[in-house]
């Protein structure tokens, strides 16, 4: 069995969004965002990259913050602006409201339409909550295995 480096991505391929927060025990938002691009870009672009995905979701100044001091939407926030850090051109995201409160939940969807918008970047988000549909561009359904367009 062919083993890779597990922290090489081949790039064009699609960034998952991670279900929970990309930040660990030992992580702050900075680091966590950042960890991505640590093969591919010279540490300066990766700071510059950083700093403007964290202004992007609203967490620039959470940077130093411990993963336990911030809220479930804002550690969503920081898992959105880790997906993005390397620039994908398509962004998978599984129920990426699926632990939060109805509002935040609304809140980390337009924040998540906005930036991906902003970056041009297209993203595939799976949801079983119809109040966020409204935020879609195309809704599909998948019904006893077979795509749909919704309507």
């Amino acid at each position: 069995m062919h083993h890779r480096n597990p922290r090489q991505r081949p790039r064009g391929r699609p960034s998952p969004g991670p279900p929970r927060c990309a930040c660990t025990a030992h992580r702050r938002p900075a680091r966590s965002t950042s960890y991505p691009q640590a093969l591919p870009a010279p540490l300066r672009e990766r700071e510059a990259r950083v700093a403007l995905l964290l202004s992007l979701v609203g967490l620039a100044d959470h940077a130093a913050q411990r993963p336990g001091e911030l809220s479930g939407g804002q550690q969503q926030r920081v898992a959105l602006a880790r997906a993005l850090a390397n620039r994908p051109a398509l962004l998978l995201a599984d129920e990426p409201t699926g632990q939060l409160d109805a509002e935040t939940g609304l809140e980390v969807m337009e924040l998540l339409r906005a930036v991906v918008r902003s970056e041009g970047v297209t993203a595939l988000v799976a949801a079983h909550d119809n109040t966020l549909l409204t935020l879609a561009d195309r809704v599909l359904e998948l019904d006893d295995g077979v795509v749909r367009e919704a309507g």
